[in-house]
């Protein structure tokens, strides 16, 4: 059995000013000749299918578009909801859409049975889950998602003797190593805190599965042998700008699970340009990107994502480099008994990690004079 891993589609997304729409039904497509291409036998959709638990119009008809071309190209098809969609609005329609091999697990409880694959390969469904969610569901009082999932692992009965591959959308640590995550999550630690929102457990929990075909963090990855991220299929952040996306096709033999990778091409990418604004307009800069930029100009510039969009049409932001550098301690002062001008000058080098000139000092005092005079 061959099949396409996708996961964090984020339907509905915008990048600041921006709707992605066009971006993603541009993926989605090459998703869909890709499957036509290599002859794949099935697809997972391992949750974050929307953006929003309310998704909007134009999100849920690309949607609706892509599951009926899935649907026509014959495969089976394999959805679990992820933190960021509505459980029950995913839920919609799963009775009619089982019976045309569209299978969409939202709810814990049904993850327990699993859905064969051809004659040796056993699909389990995990979507989003919190602890909450089990203990209502099986009247057990786990403490924290790695409770609760070891839970849920110890009702499904695993036939070791069959190929079982698991969808599941939580943040999974490695054995070794660190989780590598793009802007768009955060990670604070590796003991039951949140990314996103999502507590994270450990890729050891999963170890009866031959493989697991992971959603939540947007970077490709693999978090154990059996375990991989396939990533977002857009950059939705700035910091995955050197980032590179791909789509993730599994091949499941018996009990012998490998996987292999295409390159996504997009729409518009995401650069991020560091300089001058004088130095970013002169570069040969892809001008058919999202471009955030990060000025090194020392003085504000008179409207620079005017002039960036003269030549960069889709620029998406701009800030000065300044201000992305860790600010120097500050200590209460008493700013009764402290002078003006050295507040403003410790003002301006906590804001630009460099002092006034002398020039500018003379300024300041000159206004602050001017000032007091009033």
């Amino acid at each position: 059995m061959r099949i396409l891993q996708l996961s964090d589609l984020h339907l509905g997304k915008r990048l600041k000013e921006y709707s992605l729409i066009a971006d993603q039904r541009y993926v989605l497509e090459q998703a869909l000749d890709l499957i036509k291409e290599e002859k794949l036998d099935a697809c997972f959709l391992c949750g974050d299918i929307y953006d929003s638990s309310v998704p909007s119009a134009e999100a849920t008809v690309l949607y609706d578009e892509f599951l009926a071309k899935l649907h026509a190209l014959g495969i089976e098809v394999f959805i679990i909801s992820g933190n960021h969609d509505s459980a029950d609005k995913l839920h919609f329609g799963k009775a009619v859409f089982e019976a045309e091999k569209i299978h969409i697990v939202t709810r814990v409880e049904e993850s327990l049975t699993p859905i064969p694959l051809g004659d040796d390969v056993m699909i389990y469904q995990l979507p989003f889950i919190r602890s909450l969610d089990v203990n209502e569901a099986f009247e057990t009082a786990a403490k924290g998602t790695s409770e609760a999932i070891k839970e849920v692992l110890g009702r499904m009965n695993i036939d070791t003797k069959k190929t079982n591959i698991l969808l599941a959308h939580q943040a999974v640590f490695p054995f070794n190593g660190k989780l590598l995550v793009g802007g768009s999550e955060e990670l604070l630690s590796e003991d039951g805190e949140a990314v996103g929102d999502v507590a994270s457990v450990d890729a050891s929990l999963f170890k009866d599965f031959d493989f697991v075909a992971l959603g939540h963090i947007h970077k490709a990855q693999n978090v154990a042998k059996n375990a991989r991220y396939a990533g977002s299929i857009l950059k939705y952040h700035r910091d995955e700008a050197s980032s590179e996306k791909s789509f993730t096709i599994i091949n499941a033999e018996k009990k012998n699970v490998t996987y292999s990778t295409k390159p996504i091409h997009f729409l518009h990418d995401v650069v991020l340009m560091k300089g001058t604004l004088e130095e970013i307009l002169q570069a040969d800069g892809d001008k058919n990107a999202y471009v955030f930029a990060l000025l090194d100009d020392k003085s504000l510039v008179e409207d620079p994502m005017a002039k960036l969009k003269i030549k960069y049409p889709y620029a998406a932001w701009v800030d000065y480099s300044s201000h992305e550098s860790s600010l120097p301690d500050m200590h209460v002062a008493d700013i009764e008994h402290v002078s003006k001008e050295k507040l403003f000058s410790d003002f301006y080098l906590s804001q630009n990690g460099e002092p006034l000139s002398e020039e500018q000092i003379k300024i300041v005092h000159g206004l602050l004079g001017e000032k007091e005079e009033k």
